[in-house]
């Protein structure tokens, strides 16, 4: 079974909200209630009574499989975890799609901030519609095309995001710093190198990682490959505004770095602890990675094993701190389950959830600067100093 540790994204097509005014608030709490008799929870009585009285008095028309399927969104929305949701077929297919590094959207990674409700930005995807049109780590979601978002889920902004026309405009009201901006994003197709890279000065080798997916493997393959026959001496790393991916793109990377050993545990609901392990195939290069609060998820299971083992210098400022792993279940032939099922930790057991990373060297740094520009990033001339002195 295959584990994802992305937070909850705009790649996804949540199907249930949009399209239809029966769904309203009222009717999330009925899919619920219809969903504790699927669940066997003894509301058969209360169910009935709902729905006897929405065929019977309702005044509107309305889907009966909608509804229906309804429940099942609703079952493990009321678990008020934005990680875990019910996939209807559609939905896994537009998951399957997210993880090639290709979809339509508008590039961004979002979740809700536990203190105060709101739909927030992980981090724009380099090079997105999201990227260009300014929008940054930290930004809050107040309206999408005028309509308040304050108090929605991931799943209702997901949708709003999402679907639509490619090439259409989507003006957006959101919240940074304590001020109101507004921004205007076109929907497009979002095509993600995972991996890119260039030569620095001094036989330094460059590798900004976007992102963990299906392309990571052959991409930073070839990225690093390329380098060494450029000859780079030393790595720079670059995980900053990389918001996570799949498990087993993280797990391919380490191997690359470390020596046969743990790359991270996790812990399960009953104190069970599982230890991963890396692959002997270490590259000796020097190793600098850079990380900012945009580096989430697998980039922090990263970073903090490559900094536990004394692999590489961490330079920047602290990550995310986004440490829980969903699995996948199949609920039938073409439906899933996404739920939270592990807390992970580094090698040394550090905790990352609501805590993150924090760098070996602090640099904070202006989010307007050009991240990898030599002549702005004081970050990045941080790692050169770094492998030069």
């Amino acid at each position: 079974m295959k584990q994802y540790s992305k937070s909850f994204v705009v790649k996804l097509s949540l199907l249930l909200v949009g399209g239809t005014t029966v769904l309203t608030a009222l009717f999330v709490s009925l899919m619920f209630l219809v969903g504790s008799v699927i669940l066997g929870s003894g509301e058969s009585a209360k169910i009935q009574r709902i729905k006897h009285l929405i065929e019977t008095e309702y005044f509107d028309e309305y889907d009966e499989e909608l509804l229906e399927e309804g429940a099942y969104y609703g079952i493990p929305l009321m678990l008020g975890d934005p990680y875990s949701s019910y996939l209807s077929s559609d939905d896994v297919e537009a998951l399957e799609e997210s993880i090639t590094g290709e979809y339509v959207g508008i590039g961004v990674e979002i979740t809700i901030d536990p203190d105060d409700g709101m739909i927030t930005v992980i981090s724009p995807i380099s090079g997105s519609p999201a990227d260009q049109a300014g929008i940054r780590t930290g930004d809050k979601f107040l309206s999408i095309n005028g309509e308040e978002v304050t108090g929605s889920t991931l799943d209702e902004v997901v949708s709003m995001l999402k679907n639509g026309k490619k090439k259409e405009k989507i003006k957006l009201e959101l919240l940074r710093d304590g001020e109101t901006i507004s921004l205007t994003v076109i929907r497009d197709e979002i095509v993600v190198h995972s991996a890119t890279g260039s030569m620095l000065d001094n036989g330094i080798g460059y590798i900004k990682l976007s992102s963990f997916d299906d392309t990571t493997v052959n991409e930073f393959s070839d990225v690093l490959s390329q380098l060494e026959q450029d000859g780079a001496t030393s790595l720079i790393l670059d995980l900053r505004g990389n918001p996570g991916g799949t498990v087993e793109a993280a797990q391919f990377v380490a191997d690359l770095f470390l020596e046969e050993g743990t790359f991270y545990y996790t812990l399960d609901k009953y104190g069970e602890k599982e230890y991963f392990e890396t692959d002997e195939g270490m590259n000796e290069l020097p190793l600098v990675v850079l990380i900012n609060k945009g580096s989430a998820s697998a980039s922090e299971m990263l970073a903090g094993a490559l900094q536990d083992r004394e692999r590489a210098t961490l330079v920047g400022v602290t990550t995310f701190g986004k440490g829980i792993m969903q699995q996948h279940f199949m609920v039938d032939s073409s439906s899933m389950l996404k739920l939270t099922t592990h807390e992970f930790y580094t090698p040394n057991g550090n905790r990352i959830h609501e805590t993150g990373i924090s760098p070996d060297v602090e640099v904070s740094m202006d989010s307007d600067i050009t991240l990898g520009d030599t002549e702005q990033d004081i970050q990045l001339q941080e790692a050169i100093s770094l492998l030069t002195e």
